[in-house]
C-alpha cells in the first residue's frame, strides 16, 4: 500500500521520477467494480488500448478498444492468444525489439501518441526492456 499512487487521476500525469520520488510508484487500474476504494480507478475512464485478442502477429492492429480513442493514457497490447495458455515461442517472435518498434512507431503514426504501457506476455523473453528504453530516448 505504501507504493500505491494516490495523486489525482488525469492529465497531467506524474512523471515516473515524481511518482518515485514520493515513493508512490503502483498506479492501480481496474477493469471492473472499483468503487469504495479511492487509489483504484476505472481503467478505461482514463485509458485508451488496442485490441488484444490476434491470433498471429500479422493480425496486429492498432485499432481503438476499450476507453476508445479519448483516455490519457495508452496501452498497447502486444501479444499472440493461445488460450488457455501463452506461449514462450510467441513472445520469441512479437518480443523481437524491431518488432516491438515497429508495431509502437504504426501505432503512433495511427493514434497520434505514443504508448504509455505495453502490455506483452513473457516480458523478460526478446528485448522488451530494450525496445521501452529506446522508446523512452534511453539507448
Amino acid at each position: 500500500m505504501r507504493l500505491v499512487y494516490l495523486g489525482p487521476v488525469g492529465p497531467p500525469w506524474p512523471t515516473l521520477r515524481q511518482m518515485v520520488a514520493k515513493d508512490q510508484r503502483v498506479l492501480v487500474l481496474a477493469e471492473a467494480d472499483s468503487s469504495g476504494v479511492p487509489w483504484y480507478h476505472q481503467a478505461f475512464e482514463v485509458l485508451q488500448e488496442t485490441p488484444y485478442h490476434f491470433n498471429a502477429p500479422e493480425e496486429f492492429s492498432c485499432a481503438p478498444n476499450r476507453g476508445g480513442i479519448d483516455g490519457s493514457l495508452f496501452q498497447i497490447n502486444h501479444w499472440i492468444d493461445t488460450t488457455p495458455a501463452p506461449r514462450p515461442s510467441n513472445a520469441e517472435i512479437v518480443n523481437a525489439r524491431e518488432f516491438i518498434l515497429d508495431r509502437v512507431r504504426k501505432c503512433q503514426a495511427e493514434r497520434g501518441r505514443l504508448p504509455n504501457i505495453l502490455a506483452v506476455d513473457f516480458g523478460m523473453t526478446g528485448d522488451v526492456f530494450g525496445a521501452a528504453a529506446e522508446l523512452n530516448g534511453l539507448n
